[in-house]
């Protein structure tokens, strides 16, 4: 903890605190976040436990925000101290309130637009959403698809438009209005859908194509 104080107080030299404990880490974690083995860990812990799945996809952005404001302010008081060329102070003065400045406004962003697209489906999750899908006989392909019937999250396909289906994922915590999480489709002819039979298919997911079984 001595490490995190010194640091917070701006105690470190300006370079190590920017380069080595700013930008450094900062190149690293966004690289690792951005990997599709890390999207691929998302996908899967959702098997595993759903507040782990959402600790990883939520969570660790946060931590990752609060960390990055964190060594903003800590170069700031690096840079007060700072007895070398003035020019450099200044500079990493200026990143640090460039740098809060961006990352405030994109949250800012993030928090208008969560506001405008609407991608819940209220009264709907996994333990109810059988009894809204409309069974059609032309649509063979509604129902709700989980890769094991025991688990209680999977992919609610109910009919659309023309001829498409909506798809969309269910969990507990509840269920993506329909056209949000994946775009209509026919399953028939696309490529992102492989069909074994009417209660058998495959989806293409990040990691590659997944079997999915009809449970309702």
């Amino acid at each position: 903890m001595g490490i995190i104080k010194r640091t917070w107080k701006g105690e470190l030299s300006l370079p190590r605190t920017f380069w080595v404990g700013w930008v450094l880490p900062s190149i690293i974690i966004s690289a690792l976040m951005t990997t599709n083995y890390y999207r691929l860990l998302i996908i899967k812990s959702v098997s595993i436990s759903l507040p782990l799945s959402f600790i990883l996809t939520f969570g660790t952005p946060v931590l990752f925000f609060i960390y990055q404001v964190f060594m903003a302010i800590s170069t700031w008081r690096s840079a007060t101290r700072y007895q070398g060329k003035k020019i450099w102070g200044i500079t990493a003065k200026g990143i640090s309130v460039i740098y809060v400045v961006a990352l405030l406004s994109i949250v800012g962003l993030a928090i208008f637009m969560r506001s405008k697209i609407d991608i819940d489906d209220p009264g709907k999750d996994s333990s109810n959403i059988a009894s809204f899908l409309k069974k059609d006989p032309e649509y063979p392909f509604i129902g709700f698809w989980k890769n094991k019937c025991s688990e209680n999250f999977g992919l609610a396909i109910d009919k659309a438009d023309n001829g498409f289906y909506s798809v969309s994922f269910c969990g507990p915590g509840g269920c993506f209005k329909p056209g949000t999480y994946r775009p209509t489709t026919k399953i028939i002819g696309d490529s992102a859908y492989k069909v074994i039979d009417n209660n058998t298919i495959q989806v293409e997911g990040l990691d590659g194509f997944s079997n999915y079984i009809k449970c309702n």
